[in-house]
């Protein structure tokens, strides 16, 4: 089964990228705007976390299966 993971282009990041700081300059006070970005950037590091984590056991156990 051919699996398709969509990247989307540098620019479409950047775009993207730029209207959500945008939106978010509007929203809240200085103080909650920090706290909700602390507050994502915590939860994608738990996510890449667990990613790497799993990437890793993945990893091993080939390893140990060509042993």
């Amino acid at each position: 089964m051919d699996m398709h993971i969509y990247k989307p282009s540098r620019e479409r990041l950047r775009a993207a990228r730029e209207r959500l700081n945008q939106r978010d300059k509007t929203r809240g006070t200085p103080e909650e705007r920090m706290r909700h970005q602390l507050e994502v950037y915590l939860d994608m590091k738990e996510f890449q976390d667990r990613v790497y984590g799993y990437i890793q056991a993945l990893l091993n156990a080939h390893i140990e299966e060509e042993e």
